[in-house]
């Protein structure tokens, strides 16, 4: 399952919620069909039908009526849960994209030796690669095709072609940010 929104609180009386979109393709959203909730602290999945929604202007937010929700105590009762979409119904992506999490666990390879794993991705004009070493040392690489030529999924690896001096530029930054 994948994650999609939070359902903030009610909208209005019949029914009707504000969901923080959580996810990069809103029409997950705004196309009817079947979703899943889980309330804080609940791992269990239950099931709802997105009928309607529509966004809320300038905000990242969606004012979202499901079928089995027509009251505003049934909204009240959705409070803080999570929407998901089963990880199957996912967009189809263009040749090189990803999806974040699964980028996320990759061994870097740098020069035929792993360097470390991604642990996360920054968000930026190019996104960052947050790769940290098997002794805690973090790098931030541009996710860009000059410098990771290569991500294979299915052996869950990504290659690197760094110039010299990238890495040890990381390391000084990090050192800085960790002495202000």
């Amino acid at each position: 399952m994948r994650e999609i929104g939070r359902i903030l609180a009610p909208h209005g009386l019949r029914g009707e919620v504000r969901v923080l979109c959580l996810s990069d393709f809103p029409e997950r959203l705004t196309q009817p069909g079947r979703r899943w909730y889980s309330l804080p602290n609940q791992e269990a999945y239950q099931p709802l039908t997105l009928v309607q929604s529509r966004p809320v202007p300038g905000k990242n937010l969606y004012i979202v009526r499901f079928q089995e929700c027509t009251t505003c105590e049934q909204a009240q009762s959705l409070r803080g849960a999570s929407l998901w979409v089963a990880a199957a119904d996912r967009p189809h992506l263009e040749p090189d994209e990803f999806y974040v999490p699964d980028l996320i666990g990759l061994t870097a390879w740098l020069a035929g030796e792993p360097l470390g794993q991604v642990t996360g991705v920054i968000p930026a004009g190019n996104d960052l690669l947050e790769i940290t070493t098997p002794g805690g040392r973090v790098h931030w690489i541009p996710f860009v095709r000059e410098l990771v030529p290569q991500v294979d999924l299915l052996q869950k690896r990504l290659e690197l072609n760094l110039p010299p001096g990238l890495l040890e530029l990381n390391q000084n930054q990090s050192q800085r940010s960790r002495s202000a």
